[in-house]
């Protein structure tokens, strides 16, 4: 089975994002800096679209479930 589905939010490339500091527990190692920007949000709260961006490092970071695509670098999970 397939599924698939389109988001357009023509807003992205205009996005300006911003500081969303980490919890220091959750840094294994170097100095990450976290950066974000909410760009839809469901009317119940529970689901979100947006951008995020993380400097290198390792860090834990279990806040919820999600999908995401990786556009620039690398990820481990």
């Amino acid at each position: 089975m397939t599924h698939s589905f389109a988001l357009h939010v023509p807003a992205v490339p205009d996005s300006e994002l911003v500081p969303e500091p980490l919890d220091p527990a959750q840094v294994v190692s170097g100095s990450p800096e976290v950066t974000g920007k909410v760009l839809w949000e469901s009317a119940d709260g529970r689901q979100a679209r947006g951008i995020w961006q993380i400097t290198p490092g390792v860090v834990t970071d279990t806040e919820a479930d999600e999908l995401f695509v990786v556009v620039s670098g690398s990820a481990t999970i």
